[in-house]
C-alpha cells in the first residue's frame, strides 16, 4: 500500500512539473518574442506580447517587469510608474525596475522621487559611477547645489582619478561659485574656486576667477599668491604675469611689477606686456616724483574734516586706486554733513558702479533725479536705468513693472523710440489690445516712412487673429511700400495663416479670392497655390482645379507634389490616361519613390478600366502590360489582362499570362479556372476538364461547374452519328421526293475531324444513294478548312468536289472562301464560287454567303443569310434564314439543281435545334421556296427536316 502511495505522488509530482515547465516555456515565449520587438525599437508590439503573456501568467515579474519598460518607451509614463512599483512590492530587489523608474521619474520632473531610487540602488551599488553622476545631474534639476556638491565631492573621493568625474566635479563647483559671486558671497566663491582648482590644476578660467574674486574682497595679498601659483602652472601665460603686475601695481609695489613683467618678456615676448612694462615705468616714476600725496592729505583730512580739498583729492584718489572701502568711509562721513551733495552722490555712485552694487547705484540715481530734476545729465543717466531695468522686468514677464519703466524712460528724447517699443511687447505681452495698438500706432505716426513699425502692427494683428483687419492693413502696407522685399513676404505669412482659418471654417469662396489677390501681388509664392487648390478641389471645383494648378506649375514647374495633385485631379475628372501620362513622368525623375509608384499604378488601373467600358478592349491591353512590365506579381491586373485576352480570343497571350502568373501564385483558385477557361477555348477539353477539377468554386458556382464539366465532356466524345430526313411538297408532284441522310463523324484529334455521309431518294423509276466524306482541318491560329467529296448512282449529282478555307479576323468575326465542282445528271459541268462572312455576338450569330455559279452556258447567283438565336442555356437555338437568286442553293436536294436553272427564286425558312443533355440533339427545320417559271406561273416547294444527332 505504502509502494502505491508513493508511486502516486512521484506521478503527481512530476505531472505538476511538466505542466509548470509547459507554462512556464509559454511564458518564456512571450518574455522572448516582447524583448525580440523591443530589440526592433517596436515597443508597441512587445507591449502586447507582454500583455497577452501575462493574461495566461499574470504572477510573471519578469514579464511584467518588461512591460513596465515598453510603457516607459511608449511615453506611457503613469502606467509604466504603477506597473513597475507593483513590481517592486512583490519582488523589492529588483534593480532594473529602479532604474526604469529613476528614468520616468526624470522624464515626469519628479526628481526627488527619482534621487529617492538611485539612493535605493546606492545602497546595493555603492561604488556605481553612473548612479552617482545621475545623483548629482538630479540635485541640479532641483537647482540644489548644496547637496550636487556633496554628491559630486563623495563620488570624487571613490574615483580620485577619473576624468567624468573629475570634470563633473568642476563645472559643479564653478556653477557653485559663480552663483555665490552673483549673491555677493564672495568669500564662499573664493572656497569654492580653490575647492575646483585642487581637480583642475591647470584651468586658468578658474585661477582668473579666483583671482579677480580675492581682488573684489581687497585681499590683494591672496590674489596675489593665487597669481603666483597660476604662474608656476602656466608659466607661458601672459595674461597671469600681466594681471600679478596690476595687482602689485595697485599695492604701489612699481619695484617688484616692473621686475614682474621683466621676467615674463623673457618666457615670451609678448606686445601687452611690453605695453603694460612701459607704462608701468613711467607712472612708477610720478609716484616716486610725488612722494604719494595720498598719505599727506589722508592727515590733513584726519585733523580736519571740513577741508574740501582734501576731502575731494583722497575720494578721486582712493576710487582711482580701487581702495573703495576707504572712498565709502569717505563718502558716508561727509553725506552726514550734507546728504543731498550732488557732488558726494555721484561719487558714491562710481563706487557702487566699480563694486557692481547696481542696484544701489541705480537707487542714488533715483534720488538725484528727484533732487535735481533739470539736470540733463542725470535725467538721462535715470532713464538709462530705468529703460535697462525694464527690459529686464520684461524678460522676467514682469509686465507691470516693465510697463512704469518704459513708460519713465519715453519722457526722455533719446530713449522714447525704444521705450515705446518696450510697451508695445509688453501691452501684447498682457493681451491688451487697446494699448498695444495705441502705443504701435504712435510709433507709425512718428516714422511714417519706416515700414518695420508697420510690420509690427501686421504681426500683431496676425498674432490677435484679426486677419480681416489685418488683410486690409497688408493691402494697405502694399500699396504705401511698393518696392518693399518684407511687406510681400508678410502680406503671404498673413493670408497663409487667414486661408488656413477660413479653410478650417470651410469658407472656399473667401480661400479662393484671398489667394488670388496675393498671387497678383507676387506669383512666386508656393503657399497661397496650394490653399487655393485646396479650396477648389474641397468644392469640387476639378476643372478650374486643373487649370489653377496648371498656372503654378508654370511658376514651380519641377514640384513634384504641384504635379501629383495635378494628375489626382485629373483621376477625378476621368482623365486618367492624362494622370498616368503625368505620373509615369514623375516616376522616371524619382524611380524610388514608392508613393508615385503606387499611383502611377492606379492610374493605369483607372484608365485600362474606362478603356474597357468604352470597348477598347486592344488599348487596355496595351495599358494593363503596362502595370504587369511594372509589377509581375499583381494577381488583379494579371487577371483583368486574362479576361480581356479572352475577349480578343488572343488565346496564345492568354496561356503564356497565366503560366508566368502561376509561378507567383501557385496554387491559385482564381488563376486555375481561368487556366481552364484558356484551354477549353483553344478545344483542348482534356487540359480544361483537369483544371476545372482541381479548381475549387464557390456555392453558388458549385453546381453550374458540374454541368459545364459534363459538357466538356462531352465536348471529348469523337464519334456522333446524324440520321436527318427531309419531306419535300411541291406545287410540281414530280418534285415531292423525300431525302433521308445517316452519318458518321470522327474527331481524330484537336484539328481534324471526318464525316461519312450517305444520302437516300427514292422515285417511282428506282432508288438513288449518294456517298460523302468530308475533312475539317483546324490551324493553331484558328484558320481552317473543309475539304468535301461525294459520288452517286442516280437522281443526285453524279459526282462532286468542294473546298472552303476559313479565316477569323477581329475578333468576332470570319470570311469564307470556297469553290465547289459538280457533274450533273445531264453530263453538264456545274461549278460554283462561294464567298461567305460570319459575325459572332454573345447569343447571336449571323451568317451570309455569296454564290456565283457557271453551267458552261450560263451564270447564276444566289444570296444566302441566315441566323441563329442562343437560348438562355446557350445550346439551343432559332435558326432563321432567307435567300434569293435564280438558281437554288439547298445542298440536300442538289439533285434538283438542273430542274430550277435560269429561274428566278427567293426562300425563307426557321428552325430549332433542341439538346437532349449533353450527348444528343433534335432539330427540326422547315423552308418555303417560291420559283418563277413565268411572268404569271410559280411553283412553291416546302421542305420540312427532322434531324437527331448523338456522340459517344
Amino acid at each position: 500500500m505504502q509502494n502505491k502511495l508513493k508511486t502516486l505522488v512521484i506521478g503527481l509530482g512530476l505531472m505538476m512539473g511538466s505542466m509548470s515547465m509547459v507554462y512556464a516555456q509559454a511564458d518564456l515565449d512571450y518574455y522572448q518574442l516582447a524583448r525580440a520587438e523591443g530589440k526592433k525599437n517596436n515597443f508597441a508590439k512587445a507591449t502586447t506580447y507582454c500583455l497577452e503573456g501575462l493574461k495566461q501568467s499574470p504572477s510573471d515579474l519578469d514579464l511584467k517587469e518588461y512591460l513596465g519598460k515598453c510603457y516607459l518607451e511608449t511615453g506611457k509614463l503613469d502606467q509604466a510608474r504603477m506597473t513597475l512599483l507593483d513590481v517592486l512590492r512583490k519582488s523589492p530587489d529588483r534593480d532594473d525596475s529602479r532604474r526604469y523608474l529613476i528614468t520616468i521619474e526624470s522624464l515626469s520632473k519628479r526628481h526627488a522621487s527619482a534621487i529617492c531610487y538611485v539612493n535605493e540602488l546606492l545602497e546595493t551599488n555603492p561604488y556605481d559611477k553612473d548612479l552617482w553622476l545621475k545623483k548629482v545631474n538630479l540635485y541640479r534639476d532641483l537647482h540644489n547645489n548644496v547637496e550636487a556638491e556633496k554628491s559630486i565631492s563623495r563620488l570624487l573621493q571613490i574615483f580620485p582619478n577619473d576624468k567624468n568625474v573629475q570634470l563633473a566635479y568642476q563645472t559643479i563647483i564653478k556653477e557653485n561659485a559663480s552663483n555665490s559671486v552673483k549673491k555677493e558671497n564672495l568669500e564662499e566663491a573664493v572656497m569654492q574656486y580653490q575647492q575646483a582648482l585642487l581637480t583642475a590644476k591647470r584651468d586658468p578660467e578658474m585661477h582668473d576667477n579666483l583671482i579677480n574674486t580675492q581682488i573684489k574682497l581687497g585681499n590683494y595679498s591672496e590674489a596675489l599668491n593665487s597669481t603666483n601659483k597660476a604662474i608656476f602652472l602656466m608659466p607661458n601665460n601672459a595674461a597671469f604675469t600681466s594681471k600679478k603686475a596690476s595687482i602689485l601695481e595697485a599695492q604701489g609695489n612699481y619695484t617688484l611689477a616692473i621686475s614682474t613683467l621683466e621676467d615674463g618678456l623673457r618666457r615670451q615676448n609678448s606686445p601687452q606686456l611690453r605695453r603694460q612694462l612701459d607704462y608701468l615705468i613711467g607712472e612708477s616714476a610720478r609716484v616716486q616724483a610725488n612722494n604719494d600725496p595720498y598719505v599727506l592729505y589722508s592727515k590733513l583730512y584726519a585733523k580736519n574734516k571740513g577741508d574740501q580739498v582734501a576731502l575731494n583729492y583722497l575720494l578721486n584718489t582712493s576710487i582711482e586706486r580701487g581702495k573703495y572701502d576707504d572712498a565709502q568711509d569717505l563718502l558716508r562721513n561727509a553725506l552726514r554733513s550734507n546728504p543731498n551733495s550732488k557732488d558726494l552722490l555721484l561719487k558714491q555712485v562710481v563706487v557702487y558702479e566699480r563694486t557692481q552694487q547696481t542696484g544701489k547705484s541705480e537707487a542714488i540715481y533715483e534720488r538725484l533725479n528727484q533732487l535735481y530734476p533739470r539736470d540733463t545729465d542725470i535725467a538721462t543717466k535715470y532713464a538709462q536705468i530705468r529703460f535697462n531695468r525694464a527690459k529686464t522686468d520684461l524678460l522676467n514677464l514682469e509686465y507691470n513693472k516693465a510697463i512704469e519703466g518704459f513708460q519713465i524712460a519715453s519722457k526722455h528724447s533719446e530713449y522714447h523710440e525704444y521705450a515705446l517699443q518696450g510697451l508695445f511687447q509688453s501691452y501684447a505681452a498682457q493681451k491688451n489690445k487697446v494699448k498695444a495698438m495705441e502705443t504701435i500706432n504712435q510709433l507709425i505716426a512718428s516714422h511714417p516712412t519706416e515700414e518695420r513699425y508697420a510690420l509690427m502692427k501686421l504681426d500683431y494683428l496676425l498674432q490677435t487673429q484679426d486677419y480681416e483687419l489685418a488683410l486690409a492693413y497688408a493691402k494697405q502696407l502694399q500699396r504705401q511700400f511698393p518696392n518693399s522685399k518684407a511687406v510681400p513676404d508678410e502680406l503671404e505669412n498673413m493670408a497663409n495663416q487667414f486661408a488656413k482659418v477660413l479653410m478650417a471654417n470651410e469658407k472656399y469662396d473667401e480661400v479662393i479670392s484671398l489667394t488670388d489677390y496675393v498671387i497678383g501681388v507676387n506669383p512666386d509664392r508656393l503657399q497661397p497655390y496650394l490653399y487655393g487648390l485646396n479650396a477648389r478641389v474641397s468644392q469640387d471645383r476639378y476643372e478650374d482645379a486643373e487649370n489653377f494648378t496648371k498656372k503654378a506649375l508654370v511658376q514651380f514647374p519641377n514640384h513634384k507634389d504641384l504635379r501629383m495633385r495635378l494628375a489626382g485631379i485629373q483621376s477625378e475628372m476621368n482623365k486618367h490616361q492624362e494622370a498616368a501620362q503625368l505620373l509615369g513622368d514623375l516616376r522616371r525623375e524619382y524611380p524610388y519613390n514608392d508613393t508615385l509608384a503606387s499611383a502611377w499604378v492606379e492610374q493605369m488601373m483607372m484608365h485600362g478600366k474606362t478603356l474597357e467600358q468604352d470597348n477598347r478592349r486592344v488599348e487596355a491591353i496595351q495599358v494593363y502590360q503596362q502595370v504587369l512590365n511594372e509589377r509581375p506579381k499583381d494577381l488583379m491586373t494579371s487577371i483583368k489582362l486574362l479576361s480581356l485576352y479572352g475577349a480578343e480570343k488572343q488565346n496564345e497571350q492568354a496561356l503564356a499570362l497565366v503560366e508566368q502568373c502561376l509561378k507567383y501564385h501557385p496554387n491559385n483558385n482564381d488563376l486555375i479556372f481561368q487556366k481552364a477557361v484558356i484551354y477549353e477555348n483553344t478545344g483542348d477539353y482534356n487540359q480544361a476538364l483537369s483544371l476545372y477539377e482541381q479548381y475549387v468554386p464557390t456555392a453558388d458556382r458549385a453546381e453550374r461547374l458540374k454541368d459545364h464539366i459534363k459538357f466538356l465532356r462531352s465536348k471529348n466524345y469523337r464519334n456522333s452519328i446524324t440520321a436527318s430526313y427531309t419531306n419535300v411538297k411541291s406545287d410540281s408532284i414530280r418534285l415531292n421526293i423525300p431525302v433521308a441522310s445517316l452519318e458518321y463523324g470522327f474527331k481524330a484529334s484537336l484539328w481534324d475531324s471526318f464525316v461519312a455521309r450517305v444520302n437516300y431518294a427514292g422515285k417511282n423509276t428506282g432508288v438513288g444513294i449518294q456517298g460523302e466524306f468530308d475533312w475539317y482541318h483546324t490551324f493553331k491560329k484558328g484558320t481552317n478548312f473543309l475539304i468535301s467529296a461525294g459520288v452517286a448512282n442516280q437522281f443526285f449529282q453524279k459526282y462532286k468536289f468542294s473546298a472552303s478555307v476559313f479565316q477569323p479576323f477581329a475578333k468576332d468575326w470570319q470570311v469564307e472562301i470556297g469553290a465547289r465542282y459538280a457533274r450533273l445528271n445531264n453530263d453538264a459541268n456545274f461549278y460554283t464560287a462561294v464567298l461567305g462572312l460570319e459575325r459572332t455576338w454573345k447569343s447571336v450569330w449571323v451568317n451570309a454567303k455569296a454564290f456565283y455559279m457557271n453551267d458552261g452556258k450560263e451564270n447564276y447567283y444566289n444570296l444566302l443569310g441566315q441566323s441563329r438565336f442562343y437560348m438562355l442555356n446557350e445550346r439551343d437555338y432559332l435558326t432563321l434564314m432567307a435567300g434569293i437568286g435564280n438558281a437554288p442553293e439547298d445542298q440536300r436536294l442538289d439533285f434538283q439543281l438542273n430542274n430550277f436553272l435560269s429561274y428566278a427564286n427567293s426562300m425563307v425558312g426557321a428552325g430549332y435545334r433542341h439538346h437532349i443533355g449533353y450527348k444528343s440533339s433534335l432539330g427540326l427545320m422547315g423552308n418555303w421556296y417560291s420559283y418563277k417559271m413565268s411572268s404569271e406561273s410559280y411553283i412553291n416547294q416546302y421542305n420540312v427536316s427532322i434531324l437527331f444527332s448523338t456522340r459517344f
